[in-house]
């Protein structure tokens, strides 16, 4: 498995490649500046709004109607919903009920044309059942990586990439560790 500085450096070529026109049959739109840097944002207040501040209605009104979500967990597609959100929401407040504190932080982003790639650590405390595990009260951390395709200042496209074992692996660090004291 790649780690995640690895990840980050060719989801950056695939930008890149991206940037040089490789797939310009594929929708290649040219952006100036202030655009990349209004996608940026549109990113960011996502994470702020739904991801810190745990604003779930929030995120009807910042994805796209037509939104697709590529993020396959253990190889499955999240079902589409009828509303755009509705997936994320249902995730995330699954997400909050293991990590009621969770905070995302965003290390970096990178913008080209409609893409948004963002490098962010994932922090909070295992205070909920989750996964078949039961609250730990281990604290963690796990960077990981979310591309965003911006269509109209709303997200159209994500792609995700996390290390799940890690967290488990946090998660289940203090619990394994008492079993040993005993």
């Amino acid at each position: 498995m790649l780690d995640q500085r690895t990840s980050f450096v060719l989801v950056l070529v695939l930008v890149m490649a991206l940037h040089q026109g490789l797939w310009e049959g594929y929708g290649y739109m040219p952006l100036d500046d202030l655009d990349l840097d209004a996608n940026k944002q549109v990113v960011a207040r996502f994470v702020e709004v739904c991801q810190n501040q745990h604003d779930l209605a929030a995120a009807d009104a910042m994805f796209h109607p037509e939104f697709v979500n590529h993020y396959a967990p253990r190889g499955r597609l999240i079902p589409a919903t009828a509303r755009p959100a509705e997936a994320f929401q249902r995730y995330y407040a699954r997400f909050l009920a293991a990590f009621p504190d969770a905070t995302m932080q965003i290390d970096e982003q990178i913008a080209e044309r409609d893409l948004v790639v963002t490098r962010k650590t994932f922090r909070g405390t295992h205070l909920g059942e989750q996964w078949g595990l039961p609250p730990t009260g281990n604290q963690v951390a796990v960077e990981f990586i979310d591309i965003f395709r911006i269509r109209d200042g709303q997200l159209m496209e994500h792609w995700h990439h996390f290390d799940w074992e890690e967290l488990y692996s946090q998660m289940r660090r203090a619990q394994s560790d008492e079993q040993e004291h005993e």
